[in-house]
């Protein structure tokens, strides 16, 4: 496997354009040079610019040059050519960049308001680039930082800018962030109609949005309403589907998320303590054992299992989880309160910790 992977990088390293080879390292060392001198730096990476071998280059030099810019303590000139390439560059992605930057300046500045009217201007124009969603993120943010008054506008906005979105990579994340704030004002007030509204919006999300990227998030916060809610049952299935997009073992590893293994853990807990189904936490508490081969919380999970097993009744199967502990785990700290199981299933040593929301 390394040997072709050696292979398949000189191969492409042969394949490569000379100028562009040239290019990328007058770029880097422009970079370098930047960094401990940035005055002056600007210039050389604008005329990098206009040699590029392409689009993309060119628009990574010109960044580079406000970057410079900005470092040198020029911050005029930097949004002059921000503005720049936000009129003329023919690439999307370096116009849509360009305003997040004079966004950002304008945020430094001061300048609130012009910094809201470009985050406006980028959610509603770039929604399917990385600036758009994070120009979203940045409204939300300077919202909560000028009061409730001001949520609520944003939130006015974003509501009546969904349709619009509708179809694109932020139609997920406009309804977040109505479901979040919403569970926030809940977690406030503690009122049921609260509470209610929160659910009702996370449910939204869930059950219109299953191929987006704030599905799990929603469901996992719809799970704690559940839990605070005691609604234990519908908790576990909310976990539940969330493990079935774990993704299997490919060749870049396994995407082991903390809604899994955090998820597993809650699981096994609610059988054991809230729903007192001893049986069901066994087979929930070697289950974690099974899916995360190389966790740290094997001696956990299996401490607990044994005190499930004795909870229900079934000897055989305890002794056998505290030999497994005894042998596998001879550091664990649960050794010494493997005797107080034995002695008091119930007791205050069999009970696990809370996994923090």
């Amino acid at each position: 496997m390394r040997a072709l992977a050696v292979l398949t990088m000189a191969l492409v390293a042969c394949g490569r354009d000379a100028a562009q080879v040239r290019w990328d390292d007058d770029f880097e060392a422009a970079i370098d040079a930047a960094r401990d001198h940035p005055d002056g730096a600007a210039t050389a990476l604008l005329a990098l610019a206009e040699r590029a071998p392409r689009p993309v280059d060119a628009g990574a030099a010109r960044l580079e040059a406000v970057r410079a810019l900005i470092a040198g303590e020029d911050p005029l000139a930097a949004a002059k050519l921000l503005l720049a390439i936000a009129d003329a560059s023919p690439r999307l992605a370096d116009r849509a960049r360009a305003y997040y930057e004079l966004a950002r300046i304008a945020e430094a500045r001061g300048n609130l308001a012009t910094a809201e009217r470009l985050y406006r201007v980028l959610v509603r124009t770039y929604p399917d680039l990385m600036p758009g969603e994070r120009a979203l993120a940045h409204l939300l943010r300077m919202a909560r930082a000028a009061g409730r008054e001001a949520v609520d506008a944003h939130l006015a906005w974003t509501h009546a800018l969904a349709p619009i979105l509708a179809h694109t990579a932020l139609a997920d994340d406009l309804l977040f962030q109505a479901c979040d704030e919403a569970r926030r004002r809940a977690e406030e007030s503690d009122r049921a109609e609260d509470w209610a509204t929160a659910e009702k919006l996370y449910r939204r999300l869930v059950d219109e949005m299953p191929f987006s990227g704030q599905w799990n998030d929603a469901l996992w916060d719809l799970s704690w309403i559940y839990h605070r809610q005691a609604r234990y049952r519908e908790e576990i299935e909310a976990i539940e589907a969330i493990a079935r997009t774990r993704a299997e073992i490919s060749l870049f590893g396994q995407d082991e998320h903390p809604y899994y293994w955090q998820g597993q853990l809650r699981i096994a807990r609610l059988y054991l303590i809230e729903l007192k189904a001893p049986r069901q936490a066994i087979e929930a508490y070697l289950r974690y054992a099974e899916l995360f081969p190389f966790t740290i919380k094997k001696d956990d999970v299996r401490f607990f299992a044994m005190c499930a097993a004795l909870q229900a009744g079934d000897r055989r199967q305890a002794e056998e989880l505290r030999r497994l502990l005894q042998r596998e785990h001879p550091d664990s700290k649960y050794l010494r309160r493997v005797e107080p199981a034995f002695a008091d299933p119930h007791g205050e040593h069999c009970v696990p910790a809370e996994v923090e929301p």
